[in-house]
């Protein structure tokens, strides 16, 4: 069970460790959506939302139904779109089950939702250190494309 492989346990960590960032990025653009410069009251809003079934659509309301955001750029419908996906693939990491066959073998992840037993036979693939390692990478492009975003 976990995952014994010790590049992969880094890019792991390197990856999920970012995440409360990216939410605070997205909390960022949160606030230029509601017309705000109060970035305490829209984090707090955003992290009230914790589901992003309610989070996601919430955001999508604001910037395609609202006049003051009329003229937003697309880059926040790109932005938005990528913080769901990346919320996705990280979910699965956080989420489903970890292991490792044998001593310094490869790195399985299999949906949970199941048994361990049941989900370690049927549906596990194996996951690197490089594919944690992209997952970051398109974590940290998120993060500068919120930076670009236009400011209130």
């Amino acid at each position: 069970m976990g995952i014994a492989d010790i590049p992969v346990a880094l890019a792991y960590v390197n990856a999920i460790t970012l995440w409360p960032i990216v939410e605070d990025a997205m909390s960022q653009v949160l606030a230029r959506l509601i017309g705000t410069k109060n970035q305490e009251a829209a984090t707090e809003i955003f992290h009230t939302l914790t589901a992003q079934s309610t989070r996601l659509p919430v955001m999508k309301a604001l910037l395609q139904n609202t006049a003051m955001n009329a003229n937003m750029p697309e880059e926040f419908d790109a932005v938005i779109d990528a913080f769901d996906k990346l919320n996705t693939e990280r979910n699965r990491y956080v989420h489903d089950y970890w292991f490792t066959q044998e001593p310094n073998g490869p790195v399985y992840l299999s949906p949970s939702g199941r048994s361990f037993v049941i989900a370690t036979l049927d549906g596990a693939r194996v996951v690197t250190a490089d594919e944690l390692n992209g997952f970051r990478a398109r974590c940290t492009d998120l993060l500068q494309k919120t930076a670009l975003l236009p400011r209130l």
